[in-house]
């Protein structure tokens, strides 16, 4: 490989360098380096100024060449500044070029997938590199890497296990039915991020397959652009209206000339992060004894554990000596995590094309589950002409999966059977899962047993996904061009599920199939104009845009099966069948227009009219302006402060519309299968009145904010402050029962939100060889629902052991459960046996959405070695948790014991604040079924178990040794390092107990609600990164 390589390096040299020779000619020997490091540069170009005569440096930065003593040389290197210098007679030069700070850190991607100066822009954008995006190539989701990096940027993780999906929200939840998550656009094309399948009811439960971007490989992402507000996001119309992340990968354009490869490799091992801290004073049973039907009283409520203390009263009747295990630490295994990277890129002067191949192995922290990922991308640029350029893109993604994990309450949640399980069993005692029959052996009445889900259910899934893009661009002339441009993102999903005979809850047996097919295909065109008079800049653009998309699904199977060996979806006596589509489609046009006077002034307007073909006719057309302006003060002919390097105040204005989903127009009919006189007969499809008046809703919002680079670019600061009104929300709302119907689709409701963004970055130290970098990003929404319907007090977000919902007055996400019946002064209210009474009806007991976020990045450089650190809080939030509610009923929680042992002591046990009906303080509990009674009534009031979720964790660190290039040389290398890398790490603060805050089951709305919820994995790695 070696000698390949260095003969490819060889080659072009030869090629790029022209042999031509005068007779004044001399042989110049040079070395071209980094001004600030010293570093040699690899595949600097150096041209003889005037004519086509040059060379490239080599993997030394070396380069050789035939020049006239008076040449002028003509040095150029991405991402420095071009330099000229004089011969001047020399036969060795060495060359120190430096940063192109401009180049380097002000152009950022904005909508259209245009490219421009950050300093024009009237709106907030914020960027993170793809080295930072892919320092932890082992997490779930690429998205889960920008946590903390962006303010106003919310990320929650939904099981945390590879593959899984991510819940991004910028700036607040404005949208009460329907996502609240931004649109991804990957190199100018709109993505599809939707979730297949998802745990979303908190009820049953589910799986989640992952989102679009959980197949996202980050090695191929150049950088990330977070778009927040409609002003920046108004050109992408309805589909921009909750924000935008633009992606743009890497093409190998504009880098080193020739051939690169490029390796990593990351191994790392992932450990079940926070689990519950059970109680180990009291065994099984009830009533503070051993059960004598252990099967149906298996709770911690029995007596309290002595040396050398032995039972029988076990599942299985077998006699042991009774002790305490820790089963999460037993059942959980490590998981391991393999993620290989390989990157071939070849640069010429007129084109640029990479092919990546990236694998991700997983095989999950039980047995008998795994994940695997494979990507192929390849991406190319070239300039067919002087005029005509192309760029396209393909990807192919292939995902298969085995038995991911169950969430929320579906009786296959490992969690959710360890929480259940008594503590003083060890769950090995029952991989001996099923007796000679063939049926189940488990702890409870129905046989539960988490090795029987392990090794006979099976949930097996694959994803075959393809995404396309292609882009040709003309250049009339130099300051009119023309794009037209097509992607497609094609998905076929296809999940095979199998309960046996005998599984618990399922006893007859079932198996079904399930497969989706996604196709979303995305067309514009763009006409750009772009000149200069004298001191103003104007740019304009004119576009029209097409999106199409097709949904089919299907699921199929049967139950009740009555041979073992003929278990298929087919083979069970009960059959069902399901068919359904959907289709979308959306029409545009659009045109921007950029002003910007002398280099500080800017203005920007853009206007955009949907057609969607979810609307009514009458309504389906809308149109939203923006207007955006900047002005860079520090630019303009007149004294500022000498620490004053860089200031820009902006503004913006702008107005969203949305549509919604199909089908919510008319009723529809179906067939019934049943018939009448030999007539097929049929009835009103669904439960929900539509509504053939919808019109769109609207987001108006304003933004203002200012950024300043002081002390010679040592300190940034950015600002803003934002303020939006998302109006006749498109919702579906009850309706008596008496109408014949459950719901009705309607326009009505208004949400604001309004906030804060600073985002702080300090140069500490900047030296040669010794850098620190800190910047601590913060955000502040207050989100208010101001409305609803006529009649309507709340709208349900979320069901499940409480509710997530909106509630006029209210912040978004208010968590409503049963209360406590209390007094004046706030005591409890308990009946004559201690249990306590609560409310009639639900009330609100918290609220799920965190107002405050702050995130603290650090990234040191000492020479050689790097280390980088991320912090990321959230405060202000609660979060139901069923977790310790579950603890509190079977007798776990730490709490119960707490009292048992003050009762054991003293004979009385009180609580406190207590009270009967009449007034009198409660006495106290004196026996152990009294006092079990009251915890499990405890249990079910949910606003006991509703929790602060404010934290800080440390959510990423990495430590980096670069290798000298002289220890690499021999090996032909351009870069080695080798990295540790560590997430989730954990908290240095938190307020709940048992559960982990940051960890959701949902990758909806229903955010603030704790159910059986996987624990966010700590994960540690070694990367590997070579460059040849």
């Amino acid at each position: 490989m070696y000698k390949f390589l260095r003969a490819i390096v060889s080659i072009l040299i030869v090629l790029s360098t022209t042999c031509t020779v005068y007779a004044q000619e001399q042989t110049i020997n040079g070395v071209i380096k980094d001004s600030m490091t010293g570093e040699a540069l690899i595949g600097a170009s150096v041209k003889i100024k005037g004519t086509t005569n040059g060379s490239i440096t080599d993997f030394d930065g070396k380069f050789k060449l035939s020049a006239s003593p008076t040449a002028e040389l003509q040095i150029s290197y991405i991402g420095y500044e071009t330099l000229e210098i004089n011969v001047n007679n020399r036969n060795t030069i060495e060359i120190k070029l430096a940063s192109d700070a401009t180049e380097m850190q002000e152009l950022v991607v904005v909508g259209l997938g245009v490219e421009r100066d950050e300093r024009s822009l009237g709106y907030a954008v914020q960027s993170v590199n793809g080295e930072e995006l892919g320092a932890i190539t082992g997490s779930s989701n690429v998205m889960n890497n920008l946590s903390g990096k962006v303010a106003g940027v919310q990320i929650n993780q939904v099981g945390g296990s590879p593959g899984s999906s991510s819940n991004v929200v910028i700036r607040g939840n404005a949208m009460l039915d329907g996502s609240n998550q931004p649109l991804y656009v990957i190199d100018g094309i709109p993505m599809n991020n939707s979730n297949i399948a998802n745990a979303n009811d908190a009820d049953n439960g589910g799986i989640d397959t992952g989102d679009g971007m959980s197949g996202v490989n980050a090695e191929d992402i150049e950088s990330m652009s977070v778009l927040k507000g409609p002003a920046a996001t108004a050109i992408y119309g309805s589909r921009g209206i909750n924000g935008v992340i633009m992606i743009t990968t890497k093409s190998g354009k504009g880098g080193q000339k020739g051939l690169g490869v490029d390796f990593s490799h990351t191994s790392s091992v992932s450990t079940l992060g926070i689990t519950p801290d059970n109680q180990e004073t009291y065994a099984h049973g009830t009533n503070g004894s051993f059960a004598s039907d252990p099967q149906r009283d298996y709770g911690m409520w029995g007596p309290k554990v002595t040396p050398g203390m032995t039972t029988n009263a076990y599942y299985d009747g077998k006699e042991r000596t009774v002790q305490f295990y820790d089963n999460y630490d037993e059942f959980f295994k490590p998981s391991y995590t393999a993620t290989t990277n390989v990157s071939l890129t070849k640069v010429t002067d007129e084109s640029s094309v990479r092919f990546s191949y990236s694998n991700m192995s997983n095989n999950g922290n039980v047995d008998n589950q795994s994940y695997e990922r494979n990507t192929f991308t390849l991406r190319g640029t070239s300039d067919l002409s002087d005029k005509l350029h192309l760029d396209a893109r393909m990807n192919y993604i292939k995902e298969d999966a085995l038995n991911r994990p169950s969430m929320g309450n579906s009786v296959n949640n490992y969690m959710g059977y360890m929480n259940s399980i008594p503590n003083t069993y060890d769950v090995n005692w029952m991989k001996d899962y099923k007796d000679e029959d063939g049926r189940p052996v488990g702890y409870n009445t129905i046989n539960e047993n988490p090795y029987w889900t392990m090794y006979e259910t099976s949930f097996e899934d694959s994803k075959d996904r393809f995404m396309g893009m292609a882009s040709l661009t003309y250049d009339f002339t130099d300051h009119l061009k023309i794009q037209g441009r097509a992607g497609t993102d094609y998905t076929s999903w296809r999940a095979e599920v199998l309960d046996p005979l005998y599984t618990p809850w399922y006893e007859s047996g079932r198996a079904y199939e399930r497969t989706q097919l996604d196709r979303e295909d995305n067309f514009d065109g763009l006409i750009t104009y772009s000149n200069r008079f004298g001191k103003w800049d104007v740019v304009g653009n004119f576009g029209a845009s097409y999106m199409h998309i097709e949904r089919k699904y299907t699921d199929t199977g049967s139950s009740n099966f009555s041979d073992p060996l003929q278990q298929n979806p087919m083979s069970g006596s009960d059959r069902f069948a399901t068919y359904d589509t959907y289709q979308k489609a959306i029409g545009s046009v659009y045109a921007t227009a950029s002003i910007g006077y002398d280099g500080y002034l800017f203005l920007d307007v853009s206007g955009r009219n949907d057609w969607s073909s979810t609307l009514p006719l009458d309504n389906n057309s809308y149109f939203y302006p923006s207007i955006s302006g900047s002005w860079v003060f520090s630019d303009m002919d007149w004294d500022t402060p000498d620490w004053l390097t860089f200031g820009k105040v902006r503004a913006s204005w702008a107005k969203v519309g949305s549509d919604t989903d199909p089908y919510m127009l008319q009723q529809y009919y179906q067939i019934d299968g049943q018939s009448q006189d030999g007539l097929q007969t049929g009835n009103i499809y669904g439960n929900t009145i539509n509504n053939s008046d919808l019109k769109p809703s609207m987001q108006t919002s304003y933004e203002i904010g200012m950024n300043l680079r002081m002390f010679d670019d040592r300190i940034n600061l950015d600002m803003a402050y934002y303020n939006s009104s998302s109006v006749d929300q498109i919702m579906k709302v009850r309706i008596p029962e008496s109408s014949g119907y459950e719901d009705a689709i309607i326009n009505a409701g208004e949400i604001i939100n309004k906030g804060v963004e600073i985002s702080l970055g300090y140069n500490v130290i900047r030296k040669k060889d010794l850098n620190w970098h800190t910047q601590v990003n913060f955000a502040y929404n207050y989100n208010e629902v101001v409305s609803l319907s006529e009649g309507v007090d709340q709208y349900l977000v979320g069901e499940g052991p409480v509710n997530i919902v909106a509630a006029p007055g209210q912040s978004y996400g208010t968590i409503m459960g049963t209360a406590y019946k209390r007094d004046d002064s706030g005591n409890i209210i308990v009946n004559e046996d201690g249990i306590p009474q609560v409310q009639d009806g639900y009330q609100q007991i918290g609220n799920g959405v965190q107002p405050f976020m702050v995130g603290w990045v650090n990234r040191f450089q000492y020479k050689n070695i790097t280390f980088g650190m991320v912090i990321d809080a959230k405060f202000g939030g609660d979060i139901y948790s069923s977790t310790n509610a579950n603890m509190y009923s079977n007798g776990k929680h730490q709490d119960t014991a707490d009292g048992r042992n003050t009762m054991h002591e003293t004979g009385v046990y009180n609580p406190g604040n207590l009270v009967y009906e009449n007034g009198e303080s409660f006495n106290g509990f004196t026996n152990d079924q009294d006092l079990q009674n009251y915890y499990q009534a405890t249990a079910g009031v949910d606003e006991q178990h509703v929790y602060d979720a404010s934290y800080i964790r440390i959510s990423e660190i990495s430590i980096g040794y670069t290798f000298p290039k002289t220890m690499v040389a021999n090996a032909k290398m351009q870069n080695l390092q080798l990295s540790f890398v560590a997430s989730n790490l954990g908290y240095l603060w938190k307020s709940t107990e048992n559960i982990d805050p940051a960890a959701s089951f949902s990758y909806g709305n229903a955010q603030g609600m704790e159910v059986g919820s996987y624990p966010l994995p700590r994960t540690f790695g070694l990367k590997l990164n070579a460059k040849f």
